[in-house]
């Protein structure tokens, strides 16, 4: 059972939420079984509920009452909080990307407890755009609530979360320093 990333504990601190990638182990060969979340009473250890998941979810954390379970994968999947089943799932991979190819993303930071908010680091560039031109690269951080599932909009705050700042910062940086890294 792998779970690194795939844990948290509900709100009210009853559950404890993991995702699971089983894997058979053989003398001559693995064999990868279906990933599942499971549900466990926190205080004694006992299985409550167990449902199939989606591959590829690395980061699961409660929405702050208890009711929703966010796993972020290739997609934003939601699961009913009690019986771990899916209920919905939101776009990473499948998001109206414009002129930009299908983004890259991070699923490896668990950094929600405090903030209400899921944070994932993500890059992506333009179809049309040269690949030595900094201006045709885009990163950025995915930050939905957990609570509204909205990402941050309209605060001086969403520059930085949502890349800007990082994007000017980077094309200051490749202009001062073009081609002095060429043919390591």
């Amino acid at each position: 059972m792998k779970a690194l990333f795939g844990m948290d504990l509900s709100p009210d601190g009853t559950t404890l939420a993991v995702y699971e990638s089983p894997v058979g182990l053989f003398k001559d060969h693995f064999e990868v079984r279906p990933t599942r979340l499971l549900l466990y009473d926190a205080a004694i250890g006992a299985l409550q509920a167990r449902a199939e998941a989606p591959r590829h979810v690395t980061v699961i954390a409660y929405s702050r009452d208890g009711s929703r379970i966010h796993g972020m994968g290739r997609e934003m999947h939601v699961f009913d909080g009690a019986t771990g089943q899916k209920v919905d799932e939101l776009p990473i991979h499948g998001w109206d990307k414009g002129e930009y190819v299908q983004p890259d993303v991070l699923d490896a930071w668990s950094q929600f407890k405090v903030a209400g908010m899921v944070t994932t680091s993500f890059c992506t560039f333009r179809e049309d755009g040269d690949s030595e031109d900094p201006e045709a690269n885009r990163t950025g951080l995915l930050t939905p609530d957990l609570e509204t599932r909205a990402p941050i909009k309209g605060e001086p705050a969403a520059q930085l979360l949502l890349g800007e700042r990082l994007k000017r910062w980077q094309n200051d940086l490749h202009r001062r320093h073009a081609g002095q890294y060429r043919g390591l």
